[in-house]
């Protein structure tokens, strides 16, 4: 079952940010510089498998734009959302969802093979009405049976031509036309080269996360107790013998090295403990620096600079362990799959994390920010964060 997520308040749909998200502007309304993937919208529909991860079906999804920090004029685009096109409570969580920070613009994709059925005009005008205190929500939405290449779409409703030219240099194929390459889509590059394309269903790619093999959960359930104590204990020879927090804090981060380079998508679910990890012991200690934020963020930096082999150690632990060593597994290997660029990867370990431990503080920072587009300035920020860890520790 899908992880239920945090509502955040919603946000007005205009086509430019809100001067301190408080009043709609005053000044005439001028075009952006189109972002990459808002060129048409026959490119903004074929980049939505590869951006979620999946082909998402008898669906509403919601693709929102940002105004970046700073005095740049070029546009993010956030993380794609979607809901249920024949459930008002999914669709409206989904609208709840959108951030408001810097928000400019939200579009809305139908994806359903039943276009005339009452559900989807139901979606369809539930989109059309939803509004906030500032305004309407949705700037424009189409409707395609499936996104596939030369997929017929059709607008539902948004500006007149026109405006729509005016604003985002839509013009000839704005009200109706064709989706483009979806192999092509700007989102798509990450996935080939990790040798993956996107999921079928939605479901598959939240199941990436869950155990593989029966005796490996047994043993994560084993080494639980020991993991938690080890933790604690050398969380307390930080402050006590830094030097000898240091041995074992390395250790842990040596076990990437050990680990193979696989294919950070596992989808054969072919990773299991004796393959990934050298020893039972170098599965309790990198459980043990899960255990706790503090020696978590130790384990970043080294991540990073090694995504394939830390992924498989760090996929491994979240299948196999619960409770907060899964939710740290899952959020680092989230920040792994982040800066390789598999963004719906990214935002599903992020939710499955949340999930496991609701109020995940990491995994709830990291999933806001990846909302509106700046998953990587955060990525910095955390990187920067576990080196200046690290020098505190080495004094």
């Amino acid at each position: 079952m899908e992880p239920a997520r945090r509502c955040q308040r919603l946000t007005v749909m205009d086509i430019q940010p809100q001067p301190h998200e408080t009043n709609r502007p005053t000044s005439p309304i001028t075009p952006y510089p189109s972002a990459q993937l808002l060129r048409s919208p026959a490119q903004l529909i074929a980049s939505i498998p590869a951006a979620l991860g999946y082909f998402p079906n008898e669906a509403v999804v919601l693709i929102n734009a940002y105004s970046p920090p700073g005095a740049s004029p070029a546009l993010e685009i956030g993380a794609y959302v979607d809901a249920d096109v024949g459930n008002t409570e999914s669709i409206q969580r989904a609208l709840q969802r959108i951030p408001l920070i810097r928000h400019v613009a939200t579009f809305a994709v139908i994806v359903t093979r039943v276009p005339e059925s009452q559900m989807v005009a139901a979606a369809a005008e539930g989109l059309r009405m939803a509004a906030d205190a500032f305004g309407e929500i949705v700037e424009a939405c189409w409707i395609v049976s499936e996104i596939a290449d030369g997929t017929h779409y059709q607008l539902v409703f948004g500006p007149d031509p026109d405006t729509a030219q005016a604003v985002w240099e839509w013009s000839e194929e704005y009200e109706q036309g064709t989706v483009t390459s979806v192999a092509a889509a700007e989102p798509m590059r990450p996935l080939i080269d990790h040798g993956v394309l996107p999921e079928l269903h939605k479901s598959e790619v939240f199941s990436h996360f869950d155990p593989v093999c029966e005796p490996d959960v047994e043993m994560g359930e084993t080494l639980a107790p020991s993991a938690c104590e080890r933790g604690t204990q050398l969380f307390g020879l930080l402050t006590t013998a830094p030097q000898a927090a240091r041995a074992q804090i390395r250790q842990a981060c040596d076990t990437y090295i050990a680990a193979p380079n696989a294919r950070l998508i596992d989808t054969e679910g072919s990773l299991i403990i004796d393959d990934v990890f050298t020893s039972v012991d170098d599965v309790e200690l990198v459980a043990a620096m899960l255990s706790g934020s503090r020696l978590r963020d130790f384990l970043i930096v080294d991540a990073l600079e090694r995504p394939r082999a830390a992924g498989a150690v760090l996929l491994t632990i979240a299948r196999n362990f619960s409770g907060v060593i899964r939710a740290n597994a899952l959020c680092l290997w989230g920040m792994i799959a982040l800066s390789q660029g598999l963004i719906g990867w990214a935002t599903t370990a992020l939710a499955c994390a949340e999930n496991e431990v609701p109020g995940h503080k990491l995994s709830g920072l990291l999933s806001s920010v990846m909302d509106i587009g700046q998953g990587q300035s955060l990525l910095e920020l955390c990187r920067q964060g576990c080196l200046d860890t690290w020098s505190e520790l080495e004094g």
